[in-house]
């Protein structure tokens, strides 16, 4: 039989977590053994090893899936696999930044020439740094928001329209009869000193509630810088920003709210505009879950675009 090792030597040799090890085991990627006499968990030669291969490729931000296949199988095919699927999502991310780093200086280029600028010209200069644009569609899209006059005003006091920027967030997921819980994502956002920064936003996911039962999916992501590295039990989602229509829950149920929405939009200038990226989302602001010392408001941000 092989030497066995103690989760706090291992801690301390590779320089990881006892936390992270018993997730990673939690989550079927190897196997300990318990000491009888201190209760330690104890890992054999193949254990060993399995928790280098993961260190390894986390530091590389594979899934907790990708590697356990990895593991399972013992297999070069799905090592390949794993690896040639991050190349692509790397490839995508620096595509996003220079996109980014593209937009932004052309929108420096179209104000250097003026010297003082009005909020609402900020705000729509700024406005296209969400979408892909050349310089001349950047011109002509900052003269037609100036010429939209329910912009940055509450269109017949039911919403506002507001322009989301890209953000990188890290989620979890939860699923019941009441699954709103941002426990984890929160938590780890005020442990890392993010909480200054963050955005909080809550969105419906799978499955939805049926005959059988009244359970539902749901999910809470915080906004976090793009070099931050998101830890084993929260995951990596992309908001892509662009028009949303604000709906302040203020005043009124949130029953009550969607009947606002749908009247809203039925009578306004905008419609709604959904894909598999731009979904509902529920901001969370003022008293975040008791992060902050102010009254909790929500509100319901629906993707739209201008009726034709």
């Amino acid at each position: 039989m092989s030497e066995l090792i103690a989760i706090n030597i291992i801690s301390a040799q590779m320089n990881i977590s006892s936390r992270a090890l018993r997730h990673w085991e939690d989550m079927g990627l190897f196997k300990s053994m318990r000491d009888p006499q201190s209760g330690w968990r104890m890992y054999d030669e193949e254990a060993v090893s399995c928790i280098r291969i993961t260190d390894l490729l986390r530091r590389i931000d594979l899934s907790i899936e990708e590697i356990k296949k990895i593991l399972v199988h013992k297999s070069v095919d799905e090592l390949l696999n794993a690896l040639k699927k991050q190349l692509k999502r790397l490839e995508t991310i620096t595509e996003d930044v220079d996109k980014r780093y593209t937009v932004i200086s052309e929108i420096i280029e179209i104000i250097q020439n003026k010297q003082i600028l009005s909020l609402a010209e900020i705000e729509s200069i700024l406005m296209p740094v969400a979408v892909k644009r050349t310089k001349k569609q950047l011109n002509n899209y900052i003269e037609e928001i100036h010429n939209m006059p329910i912009f940055d005003l509450k269109y017949e006091h039911e919403y506002t329209i507001v322009a989301l920027p890209p953000m990188r967030t890290a989620a979890c997921h939860h699923y019941g009869d009441e699954p709103e819980n941002p426990d984890p994502a929160l938590i780890w956002i005020k442990d890392n000193d993010l909480l200054g920064t963050a955005r909080f936003f809550g969105f419906n996911t799978e499955a939805l509630p049926t005959d059988e039962g009244p359970g539902f999916g749901y999910d809470f992501c915080v906004s976090i810088p793009e070099n931050t590295v998101i830890p084993d039990y929260l995951y990596e989602k992309r908001l892509p920003g662009g028009l949303y229509a604000a709906f302040s829950n203020i005043g009124i149920g949130m029953g009550k709210l969607w009947d606002k929405i749908n009247a809203g939009l039925k009578s306004g200038e905008f419609e709604w505009d959904f894909d598999d990226e731009r979904i509902c989302l529920e901001e969370h602001t003022g008293g975040v879950f008791g992060l902050v010392d102010s009254p909790l408001a929500i509100t319901v941000l629906i993707p739209v675009k201008k009726k034709m």
